[in-house]
């Protein structure tokens, strides 16, 4: 491969070994194996602290070094890929604090100098997709299966790819896997028809 894409990979499971945990080296595998170069933060062994302190909210703010280290990456990746189960139909809290920190205005937005309060952000990232694998034993009623889109940077809209692995959305995600892959935590990723 003559441009490796730069991959950011974030796992938010607490327990190691868990499904998800088999989904992220999947995906992390298949990306290296194609070449790509693949950095992953697994939030819960990391101890990521989820909390937004004051201090952090201004613009120019000061960080500590493992938030501009996440800051820095996130900002500098082509691709970005989001392995969380959902509970009572959200992700781990975990995972939003992360969101609060490190998608921050000068990283991940700006916003016009013109901005006359409004608020429309103009994205900054570079990454040309996101990834966004999700995992539930819920049933389809109780979930949304339906493609969500974002600005990641100021060329356009960009789909965010949010794949719902469940035994109850057979050939309807990017990742499958058996009763028997999944409680001895190895995944099986292929892409499903629609």
């Amino acid at each position: 491969m003559t441009n490796p894409m730069k991959i950011t990979l974030i796992l938010v499971h607490p327990r190691p070994g868990s499904f998800n945990h088999a989904i992220a080296d999947t995906a992390a595998a298949t990306l290296r194996q194609a070449g790509h170069l693949v950095t992953v933060h697994d939030l819960y062994a990391e101890q990521f602290d989820p909390l937004l302190p004051d201090p952090e909210i201004a613009r120019n703010a000061v960080l500590p070094p493992v938030i501009s280290e996440h800051c820095r990456e996130i900002a500098a990746a082509d691709g970005i890929v989001i392995v969380h189960p959902n509970w009572w139909g959200m992700p781990p809290a975990i995972l939003k604090g992360w969101l609060d920190r490190v998608l921050r205005p000068g990283v991940a937005y700006r916003f016009s100098e013109t901005d006359s309060g409004e608020g429309i952000p103009i994205g900054l990232l570079s990454a040309k997709a996101v990834l966004v694998f999700n995992t539930s034993n819920a049933p389809p009623r109780r979930g949304n299966r339906k493609s969500l889109a974002i600005r990641l940077n100021g060329s356009g809209e960009t789909a965010l790819s949010r794949s719902a692995v469940s035994p109850h959305f057979p050939g309807r995600c990017l990742a499958l896997s058996s009763p028997a892959q999944k409680s001895s935590g190895r995944a099986g990723l292929k892409k499903c028809g629609a």
